[in-house]
């Protein structure tokens, strides 16, 4: 058990270094909708607010479908004002 809390804290860290990272980013690849981690036994998929440091970090069974999975959590905060959903929703 103390294994996987590291495992998740340092998932957590990457997710974060990364999604504070994209302002330099952002301009030539897009904005940042999610990080996902598909691994044996769980996937680790990451959503940032860019408006704050806050990251929703889901872990699921391995065969999750995770486009869908992204597609209910936008649903989920579409009615949110941290702008979580514009990053998401701008297609």
């Amino acid at each position: 058990m103390k294994v996987m809390k590291q495992k998740l804290h340092d998932f957590y860290k990457f997710a974060l270094t990364v999604s504070l990272r994209t302002d330099e980013l952002n301009n030539s690849l897009g904005a940042l909708n999610y990080i996902a981690s598909r691994r044996d036994k769980v996937i680790l998929i990451s959503f940032p607010f860019p408006v704050t440091t806050n990251i929703l970090l889901i872990s699921a069974e391995p065969g999750l479908d995770i486009e869908k999975l992204a597609q209910n959590v936008v649903k989920i905060f579409s009615d949110d004002s941290s702008g979580f959903t514009k990053t998401l929703a701008d297609d």
